[in-house]
């Protein structure tokens, strides 16, 4: 065989390095490492949390449920595809009942232009405003969690709450309903003001 002089051609790409090269699992990773550097038992400081996270050797194991990941992400781009012309941001996440455990968490974004999750607090990749506000208002989602909680009580629909009037909550203790370990919680007393009479 003869060498052949001829000029050499490199295509040269960036490729996604950490949390980017996790694909649709991205976002999932992002909170994962926050916990890790946000977390005082992977090291004193940051920057010690940091150098062991990238060094390597650490096995991390997650709540990650793959079927509710595919599943979340395929109800986001059905929706709310990524880059939607009306501009809406939208996530998904799936919490696993009694335990806390998150399955899957997905949104409409491209975590090239943005590594923010729309799901999480500061601490975990969300967003902190310069009020000291953290997260994104979670909207009506709590709708449905007051009128569940409601209706548990004995409530109907139909029925109306008198809220004009003062109220006073004496001290109570509340627990977590669907955590069988978890102990009361003191409650503070408190009073809503009620309305402001007109002058």
């Amino acid at each position: 065989m003869r060498a052949v002089n001829s000029e050499i051609k490199l295509n040269v790409r960036d490729s996604p390095a950490g949390c980017g090269a996790a694909g649709s699992y991205a976002y999932f990773c992002t909170y994962v490492v926050n916990e890790i550097l946000g977390s005082e038992n992977f090291g004193p400081n940051v920057s010690a949390r940091r150098q062991l996270l990238t060094r390597g050797g650490l096995k991390i194991t997650t709540t990650l449920d793959r079927a509710r990941q595919s599943a979340a992400d395929s109800v986001i781009q059905a929706r709310t595809p990524i880059g939607d012309s009306d501009g809406a941001n939208s996530t998904i996440v799936s919490i696993e009942p009694g335990t806390g455990r998150i399955q899957a968490l997905a949104q409409n974004t491209n975590y090239e232009d943005s590594q923010l999750v729309f799901a999480a607090d500061a601490k975990h990749g969300g967003i902190e405003h310069p009020d000291g506000n953290v997260g994104f208002q979670p909207g009506s989602t709590f709708k449905a969690i007051v009128l569940a909680e409601w209706l548990k009580t004995g409530h109907t629909a139909g029925q109306m709450v008198n809220a004009s009037a003062p109220k006073n909550y004496s001290p109570n203790t509340f627990t977590v309903s669907c955590d069988p370990r978890a102990q009361p919680v003191p409650g503070p007393s408190t009073t809503s003001p009620g309305p402001t009479p007109a002058s």
